[in-house]
């Protein structure tokens, strides 16, 4: 891609034994374990490494028999076939009731993730190529990164101006797309710059402010700007920290610097599930500037004082394939908006929504 900065213009921005079934436990897990490993030597069909992860983000026999579109003993029979070939327990149970993942679960649960997405990618990219595409590109995003930018309609435009290049877009959590990414099972993502963004090249993209979502009629709803110690005794949901989500490590920065403790009442992994809690009039959380345009009801939404939530897309620079680069420079040649400069550029447009 070039040692080049991307900016937006000013309006663009392994068998030990059956599983114990109601393990209270977790299991101790050998050192050596390879969640991979047993991926690539056990037999199990795709089928059932989807009914599990299904599970495993669910873990909701009801909602996941939904979403399958399957019956919930047939799901039960699936995942203790898989725990028995597997030879250790994935999911920890309670009764008729699942309450978590076990170690191994967890890390098996990364896995199998990243296998079924291997799957479609090779199945879409044979598709792609068999009808005349030349080459595959495997792009990340995530939820955190879908914000409102005209930066979208030009992406959009110049994969058209593209045709022979078959995009692959691959849905991950901000963390899982730097580790793929960094191993070549993606091309690029797009994602936050706060992050640990090991070696990759990284292209900042827009920034926008954040704004704290309060349910409507809170008494702090009429200001016109919050900071954290505005915040400091109103109960937050936030982003589980581990997985980065929601950006919200940058509004724990901004507490921090203030030396104010938030009062976080709950982790979600989802913008939907924070949004709900808000409108249920629990709790405040935190948004970047496009979701105040969306006129939520429930719901209001003010200027909250916070580093500014800044997306990028991050590749292997020189190591990634010659349709990227192709393609990521004809985006910013053959679209005025966009100026590139130097990787120590001082400005990046804000989105204000």
């Amino acid at each position: 891609m070039g040692a080049v900065v991307l900016r937006m213009g000013a309006h663009l921005h392994s068998r030990r034994g059956a599983p114990d079934r109601h393990a209270r436990s977790q299991p101790q897990l050998e050192p050596h374990y390879d969640a991979s490993e047993n991926l690539a030597c056990n037999p199990m069909d795709s089928r059932q490494l989807e009914i599990f992860v299904t599970v495993a983000e669910r873990l909701n026999l009801r909602e996941a028999a939904k979403t399958l579109a399957i019956s919930q003993p047939a799901i039960s029979v699936q995942l203790q076939a898989l725990e028995s070939e597997l030879g250790f327990s994935l999911l920890i149970r309670d009764k008729q009731r699942l309450v978590g993942l076990t170690p191994a679960g967890h890390q098996y649960l990364e896995a199998a993730r990243n296998l079924l997405a291997g799957l479609r990618g090779a199945s879409r990219s044979a598709a792609g190529l068999a009808a005349g595409k030349t080459a595959v590109l495997k792009v990340g995003i995530a939820e955190e990164v879908s914000t409102a930018s005209s930066f979208w309609s030009a992406f959009r435009d110049c994969q058209r101006a593209h045709s022979h290049i078959a995009f692959q877009f691959v849905e991950l959590t901000l963390d899982e797309l730097t580790s793929a990414v960094a191993t070549g099972d993606l091309d690029m993502a797009f994602t936050l710059q706060h992050l640990d963004l090991r070696d990759l090249h990284v292209t900042p993209l827009w920034s926008q402010r954040w704004y704290a979502v309060l349910p409507t009629g809170h008494p702090l709803a009429v200001e016109s700007e919050l900071g954290p110690t505005d915040l400091a005794q109103v109960p937050l949901v936030l982003g589980h920290s581990r997985q980065s989500s929601g950006g919200h490590r940058l509004i724990e920065e901004a507490f921090a610097r203030e030396r104010v403790q938030p009062q976080i009442n709950m982790r979600a992994a989802r913008r939907s599930t924070m949004l709900m809690l808000v409108a249920s009039g629990v709790v405040c959380t935190f948004m970047p500037a496009s979701a105040a345009t969306r006129g939520l009801p429930g719901m209001a939404m003010v200027p909250f004082r916070a580093e500014p939530l800044i997306v990028v897309a991050i590749s292997r620079g020189a190591q990634a394939p010659s349709a990227l680069r192709e393609f990521w420079s004809a985006l910013g040649e053959a679209n005025s908006g966009f100026d590139f400069a130097g990787p120590q550029g001082s400005h990046l447009p804000e989105h204000r929504g």
